[in-house]
């Protein structure tokens, strides 16, 4: 379902951030909502309307706002995927980067909920996250041999 007061043009960062990340989703695949993309001359020659200013804004913008909220939510599906019995490698791969990388995300956006938690205590998930961090600690701990 769209949203009433999604704008009919989005050609900033800021109007693609309120319209939500499943509009945005919806939007960029959506590709009969934008020109076909051609060079200017083809498309004139063929009748089909030309891309414009505001349609590659909107492309951007869209786009852009999308990474942002993507980013921010895949600590989130690090976390329940690690949760979920998924391996580190597993869920690096998944993720499209290395486990170390992986870490960190999640250990910056972990951080950022037990801040959190001070403020919303009945909000606290503690020790899920403690669960996560041991699996993370424990696959970046090197096996220590025997008699170390």
């Amino acid at each position: 379902m769209t949203n009433p007061e999604t704008p009919e043009r989005i050609t900033t960062f800021e109007q693609a951030h309120r319209v939500g990340a499943y509009e945005l989703a919806r939007r960029w695949a959506d590709r009969s909502l934008l020109p076909m993309l051609m060079p200017r001359e083809k498309a004139e020659a063929a009748g089909i309307p030309v891309r414009e200013v505001a349609d590659e804004l909107e492309e951007l913008a869209v786009m852009a706002a999308l990474h942002g909220w993507l980013d921010g939510w895949m600590p989130i599906n690090v976390h329940r995927s690690l949760l979920a019995g998924a391996t580190v490698e597993q869920t690096a791969t998944a993720m499209g980067t290395d486990p170390t990388t992986m870490a960190a995300a999640w250990r910056a956006w972990s951080a950022g909920q037990r801040r959190l938690w001070q403020t919303y205590p009945d909000m606290d998930h503690t020790a899920e996250h403690d669960r996560v961090a041991a699996i993370l600690d424990s696959y970046s701990t090197p096996p220590r041999e025997p008699g170390r």
